[in-house]
């Protein structure tokens, strides 16, 4: 059997971003087809090999995005 996904197609699986239809019809096709299995075990391992990366804004960027926001917020209706 053909292996009809790609490997953006797993990856979105990976992370829940895909259609009801389309989680369907890549676990149907992880469960019968090997190419496909082998490219989504391949691929989960890749993704689970990443390195863990947190981002923490300095406060000074925080502030000056805190300071836009109060200096375009719009007036309440009365």
């Amino acid at each position: 059997m053909k292996n009809t996904f790609t490997q953006d197609q797993i990856i979105k699986y990976i992370y829940k971003e895909v259609s009801t239809s389309e989680k369907l019809r890549l676990e149907e096709a992880i469960d019968l087809n090997f190419e496909v299995r082998e490219l989504y075990e391949a691929t989960l391992k890749a993704i689970t090999a990443l390195p863990k990366v947190e981002f923490n804004p300095k406060t000074e960027a925080i502030n000056k995005i805190l300071g836009y926001s109060q200096s375009t917020q719009l007036e309440p209706l009365h």
